[in-house]
């Protein structure tokens, strides 16, 4: 074969492929947009939720504090959950979805 019938088949394909991966990186591009939206909304989701479970604290505290702190009955020597404990326990949608 010559080289000069096989040049324009070496063009056609550097372009097939040159056009190729255009469009990949334009999906690339689209992905890495929808991670960065996705990544912010987990963010102010879990932000939301927090300020719900730490308000939701404060309030069990105060509730407590005015009604003289009442004990919770407890196996001698067992210790109570931390408050940071029962704030990790619940999931950040049932505390959204009660609002």
């Amino acid at each position: 074969m010559s080289s000069s019938h096989h040049l324009p088949q070496e063009k056609k394909r550097y372009k097939d492929s040159f056009n190729q991966l255009r469009d990949l990186k334009k999906e690339i591009e689209h992905l890495h947009m929808l991670l960065e939206q996705s990544r912010t909304r987990l963010q102010k989701d879990f932000e939301q939720w927090m300020a719900v479970m730490t308000r939701q604290q404060q309030q069990q505290q105060q509730q407590q504090q005015e009604g003289g702190g009442a004990t919770r009955s407890a196996a001698p020597g067992a210790s109570e959950a931390s408050p940071a404990a029962s704030v990790v326990m619940q999931s950040p949608l049932s505390a959204l979805s009660r609002r």
